[in-house]
């Protein structure tokens, strides 16, 4: 290499190698000017392989010992010093963005977790006015009861007192308007008995469904409502009513509980107990893998849930992608207690919803004695009934629900049951 008023060359055998040579020796610290091809001569002038000479000047800025051209054994040590600490920067600046993104996610995470809990407290506050506005609009129904028709005022009463919901109350006392005229409002009887059949035909029964075996089942709901209980008196009915037909019935029994200490074997005594087997999924592989073992040769598979806060939704979710399996098309059930206020069965069957569940059973029904509120929360949110459940006994007390059983629970009404049963027979269980 050349050197001609600050004006260097180098010849490599390319244009890159040229560049990659001046990078170890000066860095950034250089500029080129123009390269060209060359040739060195080859054996007797043959075989003679082209070459790239690049003119190039040092910066200014680079200093004495810099602008001295090198050789290609090193670079220099202000280089190399300056590579390692461009080095040492470089990490450290990946360190403190790392840092900075770890500060960042717990932020977010903290701040999500905060609005979270904001949003639950919206919605019971919400939940809360809205009971203050129905008890104030009931308070004030009372107090305006001189304003209205006798009739309409005893109907609003006793609906009342049986705990429908005000909108219910509402819907029945617009279409007793609607039906009646001023003079037959003065036949109270008459209007009484037709508002007991408007109710029963409010109740919408499930009417079951025709399936090829294996026929599964799967229950969901909060936690203390019995839904295990409930899935095994299932489980009996249909033994109960295969020996009937003179008809054996396969069926196997799983739990997908893993947060309630025992439910593994609190099924599996109830499984002893009906001669079943009784296994466990911890997810949504074991169950896909048990579910296909079990289809050849089951006429029934019946699925147990862990029980969940309904405004859990983080549990509510993952439990329905454990039981989210391809290929089958199961009978959900949406399992409540009959004493759940309505504001509460609202926001149960609200947040269940993502399971697409056709029907609900209604547990603990010895523990209550009104109804309205069932019959007006599954009116107002579209849902049939399809089971109730009134006492302890996993291999009995469990019945396909009908109209009548929640009619003859009325309190306060004058009941034609003679009619009534006439009426309603067709929902009766066969």
């Amino acid at each position: 290499m050349l050197e001609n008023e600050g004006v260097q060359k180098i010849v490599r055998p390319s244009y890159q190698d040229c560049k990659d040579a001046l990078f170890k020796l000066y860095g950034y610290d250089y500029t080129p000017l123009r390269h060209y091809e060359v040739k060195r001569n080859g054996l007797i002038g043959l075989f003679a392989k082209p070459q790239i000479c690049m003119m190039y000047k040092v910066n200014p800025r680079t200093n004495s010992a810099m602008t001295k051209p090198y050789s290609d054994s090193g670079a220099g040590t202000d280089f190399l010093a300056r590579m390692a600490e461009s080095q040492a920067q470089t990490e450290e600046e990946e360190r403190l963005a790392q840092n900075r993104e770890q500060i960042l996610a717990q932020q977010t995470s903290t701040i999500v977790n905060h609005q979270i809990n904001q949003i639950d407290e919206v919605k019971k506050t919400l939940e809360k006015m809205q009971e203050m506005q129905e008890s104030m609009n009931r308070k004030l129904g009372s107090s305006t009861i001189a304003d209205k028709h006798e009739t309409i005022a005893r109907i609003e009463e006793l609906l009342s007192e049986n705990e429908f919901s005000f909108n219910y109350i509402n819907m029945m006392t617009d279409k007793i308007r609607k039906t009646f005229s001023l003079e037959q409002l003065g036949d109270f009887e008459m209007v009484e008995r037709t508002v007991v059949d408007w109710i029963g035909e409010s109740i919408e029964i499930d009417k079951g469904h025709h399936v090829r075996p294996p026929h599964i089942v799967i229950i969901v709901g909060p936690t203390g409502v019995g839904k295990t209980t409930t899935l095994v008196k299932l489980v009996a009915r249909e033994i109960r009513a295969s020996k009937e037909k003179d008809r054996s019935y396969e069926s196997r029994l799983i739990t997908t509980d893993s947060m309630r200490m025992g439910a593994l074997e609190q099924l599996k005594r109830f499984g002893e107990i009906l001669g079943r087997d009784v296994v466990k999924a911890e997810s949504n592989e074991d169950l896909e893998i048990l579910i296909n073992k079990y289809k050849p040769h089951c006429d029934g598979i019946f699925i147990d849930t862990g029980g969940y806060s309904p405004n859990d939704s983080v549990h509510i979710g993952r439990l329905k992608d454990v039981v989210s399996v391809p290929g089958i098309t199961p009978d959900i059930y949406l399992a409540f207690d009959a004493k759940t206020k309505c504001s509460d069965l609202k926001n149960i069957m609200n947040n269940y919803e993502p399971f697409a569940y056709g029907s609900v059973i209604v547990t603990k029904c010895d523990e209550s004695k009104m109804y309205g509120n069932i019959i007006s929360s599954l009116y107002e949110k579209h849902k049939a009934v399809a089971f109730v459940t009134d006492g302890q006994n996993a291999a009995k007390n469990i019945e396909k629900a009908t109209p009548l059983y929640f009619l003859e629970k009325l309190s306060g009404f004058n009941l034609d049951m003679e009619h009534l049963r006439e009426k309603f027979s067709n929902s009766e269980e066969n």
